[in-house]
């Protein structure tokens, strides 16, 4: 129990801050015949034909799973491609494919849409006091 000047303990204090952006992905889906919300598996598709790379990301439709493509690279020559950059995109690095899937215009050239949601993060601490009993 706090008594007059004399605060309690458990005062709640509330900080509240943008925490990041949740973007909905969606596209027309082929099997299911309409517009659906796409997931990101967080894996990439690389295709080498002679010295020119491809390099897709994969999408699965939230409702009936089917795959679709999202352009990351087209026709670009090898030369142009940094090393470590390959090699990311072979080794499907979750980083890289997180950056890429919250990409909006390399989303909206692969033919999706995107909602933004904000998304705020509440912390709450105990305020400073002694304990009454």
């Amino acid at each position: 129990m706090a008594t007059e000047g004399n605060p309690s303990a458990y005062e709640l204090v509330r900080s509240v801050e943008p925490r990041s952006r949740a973007i909905r992905v969606l596209k027309y889906c082929r099997l299911c015949r309409c517009r659906q919300r796409f997931r990101c598996r967080y894996k990439f598709r690389v295709n080498a034909n002679r010295k020119l790379v491809d390099v897709w990301l994969l999408f699965n439709c939230a409702r009936c799973s089917d795959t679709v493509k999202l352009p990351v690279l087209e026709r670009v020559p090898v030369s142009r491609i940094g090393r470590s950059d390959l090699r990311a995109f072979e080794a499907n690095d979750r980083q890289r494919a997180a950056a890429a899937a919250s990409d909006l215009t390399l989303l909206k050239r692969g033919g999706f849409s995107v909602e933004i949601k904000r998304v705020l993060a509440v912390e709450r601490r105990p305020g400073s006091g002694t304990l009454q009993h």
